[in-house]
């Protein structure tokens, strides 16, 4: 047997003192002492060396050479002289009322956080609902220590809880810091108002521009709210707004096409950016183009209100952008005339983009990041289980 010494330090616990070891066939029981002699009690902060009795209690701890662990501690219970309190000692390696250690808790809350609850209480040899309950307990903790960032960029969005129903949630991301800041249920505009009207003034005074998708009550919540900042017409979603005007020529076309063959696979590749095109692609997207006139101009224009983008800055983005929206109406292309005046109605808020050229990628990777929250389920059946796991995932 190894001297106590050198096993006390192989536990590797804080303030206990090895005492005794129980080694079977699957589990490893290490009984241990606590170092400590007095208590504080909890109440009225005095020391009392007074005993009212110790008491083992067990609590599960990292696994060892393929053996479940458990630590056997003498816990001591004193009474306080002062107010007659009676309180467990605190220990360092466990949290008060806890049956496990925090190593091994904090070992479930990562699983949990790459993976779900069920592979993670199989893993560890725990029940579903236990590593729920310890990965929300951390999550909760460390969203609570987290203070906000300053930021100058924030982002809007919201995304479908389930697919055709119209239960949203709406995400608010930290663009500067990359961070998601709070996931809020619905999409009212008056629960934005009072969610924002929460944040400090500096905090809502360093914010200088909101990414939104071309909802008005973002917009109106960013003008009534946010008086510094402006709201920028996320690019993603003017595109896809674009985008959708395209596919409604695309389909018209096709029903009138008498060579249904050509138009098969032809939906995506006429979406698609030209340069992103493989060859076998370009082929099929030249056949559609030639076989319809008024798709091939439509298209077109959306290869070229594209570069719009690339725009050095507001003054010359405001002329290309004048200059497409002119170019529609003498072409006469009606299929864009709705796009062209929600262009009209959200020209500032596109230009702003010229001023802060925010990118949709990190809210992509929120909405992807969702999306695997969703399908996976990771155990979290309600929305504020859901909601943490969200924000723990880019805390």
């Amino acid at each position: 047997m190894l001297k106590n010494d050198y096993v006390t330090k192989l536990i590797n616990l804080e303030s206990v003192k090895f005492k005794d070891v129980d080694i079977q066939q699957d589990e490893i029981r290490f009984l241990v002492t606590s170092e400590q002699g007095v208590g504080l009690c909890p109440k009225c902060c005095c020391l009392t060396s007074t005993l009212v009795d110790v008491k083992p209690k067990v609590y599960r701890d990292l696994d060892l050479s393929g053996r479940m662990c458990l630590i056997e501690i003498d816990l001591k219970r004193f009474e306080c002289k002062g107010c007659h309190t009676t309180f467990s000692e605190p220990l360092s390696f466990a949290a008060s009322h806890r049956r496990y250690t925090r190593r091994f808790e904090q070992q479930v809350y990562e699983c949990c956080q790459e993976t779900n609850a069920s592979y993670t209480a199989s893993k560890f040899g725990i029940n579903d609902k236990t590593a729920t309950e310890i990965y929300l307990n951390i999550a909760r903790q460390k969203l609570e220590q987290q203070p906000y960032l300053s930021t100058r960029v924030i982002g809007i969005d919201e995304i479908a809880m389930h697919k055709g129903h119209k239960d949203f949630v709406v995400v608010i991301t930290d663009l500067t810091n990359k961070k998601v800041i709070d996931v809020l249920k619905g999409r009212k505009k008056a629960a934005l108002d009072t969610y924002i009207a929460g944040w400090s003034n500096d905090f809502k005074a360093g914010i200088q521009y909101v990414a939104i998708d071309l909802w008005g009550p973002y917009r109106s919540v960013v003008e009534a709210m946010l008086p510094n900042a402006k709201a920028v017409a996320d690019r993603f979603h003017v595109m896809q707004n674009l985008n959708k005007a395209l596919d409604n020529c695309r389909k018209q076309a096709k029903r009138e096409s008498k060579d249904e063959d050509i138009w098969k696979n032809a939906k995506y590749v006429v979406l698609k950016n030209r340069e992103d095109l493989t060859d076998e692609q370009a082929k099929i997207l030249d056949k559609v183009l030639t076989a319809s006139p008024e798709l091939k101009m439509c298209h077109e224009f959306k290869e070229s209100f594209r570069s719009i983008f690339d725009s050095n800055d507001r003054e010359s983005g405001s002329k290309e952008l004048s200059s497409w929206v002119l170019s529609i109406v003498r072409s006469g292309v009606s299929k864009y005339y709705t796009f062209v005046k929600t262009l009209l109605n959200w020209e500032e808020n596109i230009l702003n983009y010229f001023e802060e050229r925010v990118s949709s990628g990190f809210v992509e990777g929120v909405n992807n990041k969702i999306k695997l929250i969703k399908r996976k389920a990771f155990g979290f059946v309600n929305f504020e289980n859901f909601r943490i796991k969200i924000i723990d995932c880019f805390s």
